[in-house]
């Protein structure tokens, strides 16, 4: 069997409009329907249009929880923090109040600061007017407290330079 062109299998004619010249198509019959194009597609269809609008009443429902879950995370991280800091002055206070149980500690301190001596103990103190740089005297310190010596000298000497008139 041979092939001819425009035949496919044997008994078998395809015909295709596209292969024909055209004035071998028919015509259309005046009174025939028309072909006519399919109606384009609009961009914005009411489906879209609702879409739209349900999402957008999501983003609405969602918007103020979302922004009191957020607020409540940043208030939730601040107070932690200030628990945080809360412990660690507690901490530092315990071991201040350890420190303080301690009776050597406590008669160290009552030395130190409030300048007190056992009984039997010799108490000294040195006082250097070089060292200080001026030589003791009106001049320098007037109307001035004295900043060494023991509370109660330090407090006298403020009253006494609180009395006294500032020359300028």
């Amino acid at each position: 069997m041979s092939r001819t062109p425009g035949r496919q299998g044997p008994g078998r004619r395809t015909t295709r409009s596209g292969s024909r010249p055209a004035a071998a198509r028919r015509p259309a019959a005046p009174g025939a329907a028309q072909r006519t194009r399919p109606p384009r597609q609009r961009k914005f269809t009411g489906r879209a249009a609702i879409l739209g609008i349900l999402l957008a009443t999501l983003v609405l429902a969602y918007a103020y929880p979302v922004r009191t879950y957020l607020t409540q995370n940043a208030e939730m991280a601040r107070v932690e923090d200030q628990l945080r800091a809360q412990q660690t002055r507690i901490d530092s206070l315990s071991l201040q109040r350890k420190k303080w149980d301690d009776p050597q500690y406590f008669a160290q301190q009552a030395r130190e600061r409030l300048q007190l001596v056992l009984p039997g103990d010799t108490a000294y103190r040195v006082t250097d007017s070089v060292a200080g740089g001026a030589p003791d005297g009106e001049g320098s310190s007037r109307g001035k407290a004295a900043s060494d010596g023991p509370w109660y000298g330090k407090l006298w000497s403020s009253t006494k330079a609180a009395d006294k008139p500032r020359r300028k």
